[in-house]
């Protein structure tokens, strides 16, 4: 079933066009990985927001931290990781069958000793091994990559702030990210800091603050928890919404686009002031203290920026948890997408064999494939084209669903299975159907 100098000659004939498309793959993997920046991703998401947030709003308010694998889901291993090696299996395997019977050359192979079922099973085994080394070099580039620009593979990642300071001043970087009072207790370190975090220096400090976690040494004499009801959480809230949009009425913006970029309040003067008003967030009691108007109004104003400095926070926190990079989930992601081609090249072998003329085998080998994409795509345009993606095999690899926690086992085990399927129908097709030699 297996013929060593048939295998020889099938790789010295197709290394040339698989090392084009892994090297390619690899490059824009690593492109990838190293452009991540969940400060800067976070900043676009920002614009979205601000262009198109009355319209995206809900949906765009539902994603989460944007960490390396779900960027990687929806980006590498949503489309590139897919087409690329799909034209791959479908060029190599219509020229490993079809098209060397249609110009001739099959009948010298096939005049030896060697039997049919051989030369198949050579050549499915080329195949398969073809794309198992292409994901399997694409992989571990991933993940040198991983480690090289992000370093958190064999160790811990290092957020912008981190890294930045510890190279202007020096400072290892595992002894700054272990203890950040080292930041905090140098105001040059505060400043260089907050530059690469984009946000302004009472926000990172506070940010140092709670990721230390509040003590003697930083106590401000009001950081004690606040805890509320339901009800006063709901009241407060509605008050905030109602600063904002006072805000945003200032601004001539969107409230939905300003929630995402609440930092914009802060930096305009009279934007400030009429949400401070609208939200009305000092207590009576507390304001009747006030000596005058003037005081009154700092002291909403001091507590609206509280708010937003808090909340500004929180997105701090959000971009760190954004830094988290799961090795078994980026795996998962590889296997997926491995089975998927196994499967798909299972098609373009089996058009290979059952036809005699390389244009058929072509046009079926790509066509199937092609179609099982758009099917894919065309299901998440709306309800009424879900049903489409009972009509694609491509919907059993759903990259979203592995670094969500979803279930996706069953559906790896489907995908091979219909590969291993297909590879046997074909080597028994090639071994019974009559050619023409």
């Amino acid at each position: 079933m297996f013929n060593k100098t048939i295998f020889k000659q099938t790789f010295k004939s197709n290394y040339k066009l698989w090392l084009i498309f892994t090297a390619t793959l690899c490059a824009m993997l690593a492109l990838i990985i190293s452009r991540f920046d969940p400060i800067q991703i976070n900043s676009m998401m920002d614009m979205v927001m601000s262009a198109f947030g009355d319209v995206l709003g809900d949906a765009l308010s539902a994603i989460g931290p944007i960490t390396l694998n779900n960027m990687l889901s929806g980006t590498f291993y949503g489309m590139l990781a897919i087409v690329l090696p799909v034209i791959f299996v479908v060029l190599t395997a219509n020229g490993l069958i079809a098209a060397q019977v249609d110009k001739g050359s099959m009948a010298y192979t096939l005049s030896t000793p060697i039997k049919r079922r051989t030369v198949a099973a050579t050549k499915a085994t080329y195949l398969i091994t073809a794309v198992l080394c292409m994901f399997l070099v694409v992989s571990l580039v991933g993940l040198a990559a991983v480690q090289v620009t992000q370093g958190n593979v064999f160790g811990d990642a290092y957020t912008a702030d981190v890294k930045e300071v510890s190279k202007e001043f020096g400072w290892d970087k595992a002894t700054v990210a272990g203890d950040l009072t080292i930041i905090l207790e140098n105001s040059a370190a505060v400043t260089r800091g907050a530059e690469a975090r984009k946000i302004d220096e009472d926000v990172y400090k506070l940010y140092l603050q709670q990721k230390i976690g509040y003590n003697d040494d930083y106590d401000d004499g009001d950081n004690s928890q606040i805890t509320m009801t339901p009800g006063e959480m709901m009241e407060f809230q509605q008050k905030f919404l109602a600063g904002v949009t006072a805000a945003a009425d200032v601004l001539d913006t969107s409230v939905t686009g300003l929630t995402s970029n609440l930092a914009k309040i802060k930096n305009s003067a009279p934007a400030l002031e009429a949400a401070a008003i609208a939200a009305d967030l000092v207590p009576e009691e507390t304001l009747a203290l006030a000596p005058n108007a003037e005081v009154a109004l700092e002291m909403q104003k001091a507590a609206f920026v509280g708010v937003i400095n808090a909340q500004l926070v929180s997105k701090q926190f959000m971009l760190d948890e954004g830094l988290v990079f799961s090795v078994p989930d980026y795996l998962a992601l590889n296997l997926g997408a491995v089975l998927l081609i196994f499967a798909t090249s299972g098609i373009a072998f089996f058009c290979s064999c059952l036809f005699n003329s390389a244009n058929n085998s072509l046009a079926l080998g790509a066509g199937i494939p092609v179609a099982f994409y758009l099917f894919q795509m065309m299901s998440g345009f709306g309800e009424g084209l879900e049903f489409l993606k009972y009509f694609s095999m491509n919907t059993l690899y759903d990259p979203s669903a592995i670094v969500s926690g979803g279930s996706f086992w069953l559906r790896f085990l489907v995908l091979g299975i219909i590969g291993a399927v297909l590879y046997v129908l074909a080597v028994k097709i090639f071994k019974e159907k009559d050619l023409p030699l």
